[in-house]
C-alpha cells in the first residue's frame, strides 16, 4: 500500500550519518568556544546588528522555531448504523476513507 512503512527507522528518528554529523559538530564548537566567543565579539564590534542576525541563526539550533499543527477530526457516524439510508452509509464510507488517505499522505 502506497505512503505505507512496512520498516526501516521510526518516524522523527534522524539517520545515523545525520546524528554522527551532528556530534562532530556539537563537539567541534564545544572544542573551541572561546574561539567563537572573540570572532563573535569581533563582529558585534564591527557591526552589531550582523551580530544580533548570526545570534538569532545559532539560536535556532538550540530553540527550534515553532511548528503550527493543526488537529482534524474526522466526522463518525452515529453508533446505530441501522438507522441510516444506504447513501448516509456510503457518504460516510467515501469521507472516512478520503481522511484515511490524507492521513497516510496518499493525496
Amino acid at each position: 500500500m502506497k505512503g505505507l512503512k512496512t520498516g526501516g527507522r521510526r518516524k522523527g528518528t534522524p539517520n545515523k550519518v545525520t546524528a554522527d554529523a551532528r556530534n562532530v559538530f556539537a563537539q567541534l564548537l564545544e572544542a573551541n568556544l572561546d574561539r567563537a566567543q572573540e570572532l563573535w565579539n569581533r563582529v558585534a564590534d564591527e557591526n552589531p546588528l550582523r551580530a544580533l542576525e548570526l545570534l538569532a541563526k545559532w539560536g535556532e539550533f538550540v530553540i527550534p522555531k515553532p511548528v503550527r499543527v493543526e488537529a482534524t477530526t474526522v466526522a463518525r457516524p452515529p453508533l446505530s448504523v441501522r438507522e441510516m439510508t444506504d447513501e448516509e452509509l456510503m457518504e460516510q464510507i467515501l469521507e472516512i476513507r478520503s481522511s484515511n488517505k490524507e492521513i497516510a499522505g496518499e493525496e
